[in-house]
């Protein structure tokens, strides 16, 4: 739930500055909960790309426990922003117009 809650505002973000920066989301659902993961895709009209990390086992290896976690990553591959709130994230791009 607490990912869902951020889609609409991620959308309008999204919307807003896309040609300064890309959302790429990764779910770590169980198998058994794949289609609902790919219902919620469809139901919430998520317009990034979407990956699966069937059970979480890459996000283990990596020591992500809490959800959502999100990264701002420049295009060097630098994470600069870790676990930025929607409206942190807009505040960023209005402020940063460089590309990330």
């Amino acid at each position: 739930m607490p990912c869902i809650a951020q889609f609409e505002d991620l959308k309008k973000i999204h919307e807003k500055y896309s040609s300064q920066f890309e959302i790429v989301g990764i779910s770590t659902d169980k198998l058994k909960y794949k289609q609902e993961w790919l219902d919620a895709i469809k139901t919430h009209g998520l317009p990034w790309r979407q990956y699966w990390d069937c059970d979480g086992k890459e996000a283990t290896k990596l020591s992500i426990m809490t959800f959502p976690t999100n990264f701002l990553v420049n295009a060097d591959g630098e994470i600069i922003k870790k676990n930025i709130k929607p409206a942190q994230l807009e505040e960023f791009l209005r402020n940063n117009s460089v590309p990330l």
